[in-house]
């Protein structure tokens, strides 16, 4: 599995040509070789690499958060450390976005049963729906949500 090209690379990581792309673009994946026509190949260290990228983010994790668990070294107690940190960190901010999700779950549920009114009656989910919520701000969580 060496010089794939990309759509071999996006079948053999299980991403889009154009996921690959933007990794590229973002500098999680370093900058491929290629050919003499111009077409981009991959190695197998590159499809690995894609792999790890895939896993974190569909661990929900930030395009930063990827970059560190990639430089992140695989046989010191360091970067044993710093991957710790990292997805203890993103623990917290999961954690964050449960309860947020659960405050939205809670809402849409209130207006749900303001939904439970005579035919004729105005719709109270309506009026609720035209009035702003607070935004909740969360002490001590600084985390930007990602695409």
């Amino acid at each position: 599995m060496t010089n794939l090209r990309i759509g071999q690379a996006a079948q053999a990581s299980g991403m889009s040509a154009a996921s690959i792309r933007f990794y590229e673009q973002q500098g999680l994946l370093t900058p491929v070789v290629r050919t003499e026509n111009g077409y981009r190949t991959y190695s197998a260290e590159d499809i690995e690499r894609l792999r790890q990228i895939r896993t974190c983010r569909n661990l929900d994790m930030s395009l930063n958060e990827v970059q560190q668990l990639l430089s992140a070294s695989t046989d010191a107690s360091e970067g044993c450390h710093m991957t710790l940190q990292v997805l203890r960190q993103h623990l917290g901010h999961v954690a964050d976005r449960i309860a947020e999700l659960e405050a939205i779950k809670n809402r849409l549920m209130n207006l749900i049963t303001l939904c439970d009114h005579p035919k004729n009656a105005a719709c109270q989910a309506q009026v609720a729906i035209k009035t702003p919520m607070p935004f909740v701000d969360r002490p001590g969580s600084n985390h930007l949500r990602h695409i």
